[in-house]
């Protein structure tokens, strides 16, 4: 029921070319569980996520804001490329690998319980890399999850969390 009402809420928002949430509206998108965001940032990815924008980030290359919902971590923005494609994407970063691992596979877990049977994911591994893709053919939007190793020192191990256009 609640995604459904973010659906409506959210397509009510893009048509009228808007991209601001009441703090009703964004009071009910935090009230959601995961599974609903997750269903509901998959309905908004034709629509480059535009009314999960918040606040715009600073950047040269490409346009990117802040996220109004968050799945992994409390750090997810949605970037848009020069060509026009948008992303949205969480990254938390870790010390302990383990820890990482547990975040990857929380990810996983969360999109298996809460998409239906026709999504499929492909998991691929190379030494302490991991990437997982899944995709539907009923759907335009794919979900990708990667743990990798970034260049700090403290923190080195990525976790993200990826949701775009096919």
């Amino acid at each position: 029921m609640k995604t459904r009402l973010l659906g409506l809420m959210l397509a009510g928002l893009t048509a009228a070319g808007c991209s601001t949430l009441t703090p009703e509206q964004q009071e009910k998108l935090d009230d959601m569980s995961n599974c609903e965001k997750l269903n509901a940032l998959l309905s908004a990815s034709p629509n480059g996520f535009s009314a999960l924008k918040g606040a715009e980030v600073g950047a040269k290359l490409m346009n990117s804001w802040q996220a109004k919902a968050h799945l992994v971590g409390n750090k997810c923005q949605i970037i848009e490329s020069a060509s026009g494609k948008s992303k949205y994407t969480c990254s938390e970063q870790f010390k302990e690998y383990e820890n990482a691992v547990k975040i990857h596979n929380y990810a996983q877990s969360l999109a298996k319980q809460c998409l239906d049977h026709s999504w499929v994911g492909d998991s691929q591994k190379s030494g302490q890399l991991m990437r997982t893709e899944i995709m539907s053919p009923s759907s335009t939007s794919k979900i990708a999850i990667e743990l990798g190793k970034g260049l700090d020192k403290v923190t080195p191990w990525i976790v993200t969390f990826n949701v775009t256009e096919k």
